[in-house]
């Protein structure tokens, strides 16, 4: 269960709007406006193509050895822990740019990871260990990340609705980057599909590779159940277009 109560869910909001629209209590294509408790007013919008999208704050990012300095006695160490509790068995100390804090609020933890690397995460990773270095660090979650198709090789699929069916219409385009979200220490062993990291995740792409400012990136976090996120910044604010599909329905009675 969380331990502790999220500033702002990306994916739950996309997925509320979605239940509203589909049970026809809000007409379809109407925006849904969502008072937040610390966000301001959230909106929603239906696009043609089947994601939903709504804006965030972009995110400041700042170096792990920065960020995290002075609250243990090696950053480079504490991170290779990390990595270890992911899953990797021999990681070495991140360069410059390969580790990542932001934003200041919430402060998770962006890892830069080879093909290699990513594909050594563990599926069910030690999560005892990931929720107590984070809390020592100060981090609200890891978001370890890979340029591309994180999947590529076949051990992590993809399992989306939308990507499935994007796929057997040949009209998915290729990945720019492939992530996973844990954040234990608020009893979030490893999130579905996090908004809140796909701003964080797109102002680390746009930069790396060197695009402009309104480039839209593909972005495809590999959990269990997978989830494919559009993502565009622009001034000072991120466009996040995700998917949202209905699995159970229910009756409340009494």
């Amino acid at each position: 269960k969380h331990l502790k109560k999220v500033d702002l869910c990306g994916h739950a909001t996309i997925a509320a709007a979605h239940a509203l629209w589909e049970t026809k209590r809000v007409r379809a294509g109407r925006p849904v406006a969502f008072q937040t408790l610390t966000a301001g007013v959230l909106t929603a919008r239906q696009l043609p193509d089947g994601f939903i999208q709504i804006e965030l704050e972009a995110s400041a990012l700042t170096p792990a050895t920065t960020a995290l300095a002075g609250r243990c006695e090696s950053v480079q160490a504490e991170l290779c822990a990390l990595l270890r509790a992911l899953g990797l068995s021999s990681p070495r100390p991140r360069g410059e740019g390969e580790a990542m804090v932001g934003p200041a609020h919430c402060a998770d933890l962006l890892l830069l990871l080879s093909q290699d690397e990513f594909e050594q995460l563990a599926d069910v990773p030690d999560f005892a260990a990931i929720a107590a270095l984070t809390s020592v660090l100060g981090l609200r979650g890891v978001v370890p990340t890979v340029e591309g198709d994180g999947c590529v090789r076949g051990k992590r699929t993809h399992r989306s609705r939308l990507h499935l069916a994007l796929a057997e219409a040949g009209a998915v385009p290729s990945l720019d980057f492939t992530s996973r979200f844990f954040a234990p220490a608020i009893g979030v062993t490893e999130d579905p599909v996090t908004g809140s990291a796909h701003a964080l995740l797109v102002c680390f792409w746009r930069a790396r590779k060197g695009l402009p400012l309104g480039a839209r990136l593909l972005g495809y976090q590999a959990s269990a159940r997978g989830g494919l996120v559009r993502v565009c910044e622009t001034d000072g604010i991120v466009q996040v277009e995700g998917e949202a599909t209905t699995v159970i329905r229910a009756e409340l009675l009494a």
